[in-house]
């Protein structure tokens, strides 16, 4: 489970703006509203947790990239993958901190429903946030 902050306020209308009564196109800042910081915790593993950067270029479509802080179960020391050992019943083990990276891609129900929903026939009837 992640949560997401938008850094800058979200502008749900198509590029191309109009200020004043005037079309004034998308500038390079603009393009910051659809960036922001994410976090997370693993819900099926104790003691992970996820931080890094989310992208959203159109609303309900989010793709995600960072680091995931956890722990893995590595063979005590003084043994070897792959070397012969006198040990009967399972190797010693212990959890160590790891750090690794991490990358996701997300869909809103909506979206899940019309992709997935074509293949099943499940669901197709729902909209998405998109409107479409």
């Amino acid at each position: 489970m992640a949560v997401d902050y938008y850094i800058h306020k979200r502008d749900t209308f198509p590029l191309g703006k109009y200020v004043g009564g005037r079309q004034r196109w998308v500038c390079a800042a603009d393009f910051l509203q659809y960036f922001g910081p994410m976090g997370g915790i693993s819900l099926n593993t104790a003691n992970s947790y996820f931080a890094g950067v989310f992208f959203e270029p159109v609303l309900g479509v989010q793709f995600s990239g960072g680091a995931n802080f956890g722990a893995e179960t590595t063979l005590q020391k003084g043994f070897q993958f792959g070397t012969p050992a006198d040990v009967t019943g399972d190797f010693p083990t212990y959890q160590r901190r790891a750090t690794g990276w991490f990358a996701s891609a997300g869909f809103d129900l909506g979206i899940f429903r019309k992709i997935f929903g074509k293949v099943t026939g499940i669901g197709t009837a729902t909209t998405s946030t998109l409107g479409t």
